[in-house]
């Protein structure tokens, strides 16, 4: 007897865009680029391959930590910055 089974993807994980508009804020990052963040070209690279780079490669971001969970949050909210 021969069975078959599919095994479903995991789903994608998400972001909060207001968690990740609360991270944005109390970490100060519209010192650097501004509020809504668009003013500063931050959205230029608004996907999580560059924003997860820049924390380790630009400059002054370099010495932030967030979880990859918090990276998705200010994903979210790079991507809808006028909530």
């Amino acid at each position: 007897m021969s069975s078959t089974f599919t095994v479903a993807a995991a789903p994608a994980a998400t972001g909060s865009a207001t968690a990740g508009k609360a991270l944005y804020t109390g970490n100060a990052c519209f010192a650097c680029h501004g509020t809504p963040p668009s003013q500063k070209k931050i959205l230029n690279g608004a996907n999580l391959t560059t924003l997860t780079n820049s924390f380790k490669n630009v400059g002054e971001m370099t010495g932030y930590s967030f979880t990859s969970q918090q990276l998705l949050d200010m994903n979210a909210y790079l991507k809808t910055p006028n909530i």
